[in-house]
């Protein structure tokens, strides 16, 4: 059966999906982090 090379396929595309969120959730969480600094300072 070709099934299960299929879904080894979408499973690969699955983790680069995973890795690219994970790289933008990182980003995110530094900015909020990075403004977060910023309002402590600010007080």
């Amino acid at each position: 059966s070709h099934g299960l090379g299929n879904s080894h396929e979408q499973f690969a595309q699955l983790s680069k999906q995973l890795e690219k969120a994970k790289e933008r959730a990182d980003l995110l969480y530094q900015r909020w982090l990075e403004l977060e600094e910023k309002k402590a300072v600010d007080d």
